[in-house]
């Protein structure tokens, strides 16, 4: 069972592809997330690309300069109580919770998080299409179109050892 609050790094093999044709994957690249749990929700956020150094080593520990940049935000829609499994929904709306936030990134799509080998693994699928706000934050741009921006994605991630890592299990 993972604690009801959490802020861990993961190594991601980010796979994605056209909106309309999510089972098509077309581009593949390494990255660094932070993922925050705080009750019900969960924040996956984009934190950096792997250096060529940290793509070699599979177990190469997060590096102390990752941080926040978007952020999906998601809500506990399942808990599997024979697994331990987590299941959530992205939001493409915000949503007013305590997590400490990137810039919103509006998704649709799923979670799902586990503790395996005493290490937390996620896997998400999902899409987004977005354009910019006047204030510059991303908003839900529903259907693809000219100026915006629309893919879908596959996460595969696996926590990884990081000097801002919390684990807390009060709520």
């Amino acid at each position: 069972m993972l604690p009801a609050n959490f802020t861990i790094a993961m190594r991601n093999s980010l796979s994605i592809g056209p909106f309309d044709r999510p089972s098509e994957l077309t581009g593949f690249a390494l990255e660094w997330l932070i993922v925050e749990r705080f009750g019900p929700f969960i924040a996956i956020s984009d934190a950096s690309s792997l250096l060529p150094e940290e793509a070699k080593d599979i177990a190469h520990p997060a590096p102390d300069r990752i941080a926040r940049n978007n952020t999906l935000v998601a809500t506990l829609i399942e808990l599997d109580p024979m697994t331990g499994n987590e299941y959530y929904l992205f939001s493409q709306f915000p949503i007013q919770t305590s997590l400490t936030l990137g810039n919103f990134f509006p998704g649709e799509g799923y979670v799902r998080l586990c503790a395996q080998d005493g290490k937390v693994t996620l896997q998400a699928h999902g899409r987004h299409a977005h354009s910019k706000a006047p204030d510059g934050s991303n908003v839900n741009a529903g259907q693809p179109g000219d100026n915006i921006q629309a893919i879908n994605w596959h996460f595969d991630a696996v926590q990884r050892p990081w000097s801002g890592e919390i684990f807390n299990t009060e709520v």
